[in-house]
């Protein structure tokens, strides 16, 4: 893994480091599993993406593991993505991409959830995704 992060309690913030800098990776007691499952996003993203975020959230699936990124693309167009991925019989995949655009609103939910409201009527319930992380506290 050429990414260096920190994680705890269900959540990796992957750190900014130059070319020159070394490999590294420091987290928490289930680090040997969240580093599988940061390496399997890292390889699922575009070489030119760099994802700074990955919160692991709430699942009804018991064999599955869910986690919410943000992602920023660094094309001609730079864009700050979430993407929402699964991990499955040792899969990673790609299951929502939501730009996050300048009449995107994000919003916390009263059960410990994020809201996010993409583009158009933005304050209609039914253009919402709701994400529920695992520890609210590990996003801050």
């Amino acid at each position: 893994m050429s990414e260096c992060y920190f994680a705890v309690r269900g959540a990796a913030v992957v750190l900014p480091h130059g070319d020159n800098s070394p490999t590294c990776s420091h987290g928490s007691a289930n680090g040997a599993e969240i580093e599988g499952h940061l390496q399997l996003m890292l390889r699922s993203l575009r070489p030119q993406d760099k994802m700074s975020m990955a919160v692991r959230l709430q699942t009804q699936v018991s064999d599955h593991a869910r986690y919410l990124a943000v992602v920023s693309t660094h094309d001609t167009e730079k864009l700050t993505l979430l993407i929402g991925m699964d991990y499955y019989k040792g899969q990673m995949t790609i299951g929502v991409v939501l730009p996050l655009l300048w009449c995107s609103r994000v919003e916390l939910a009263g059960d410990g959830g994020v809201a996010v409201y993409g583009s158009g009527a933005s304050s209609k319930a039914d253009n919402a995704l709701l994400f529920r992380p695992v520890s609210v506290q590990a996003m801050w």
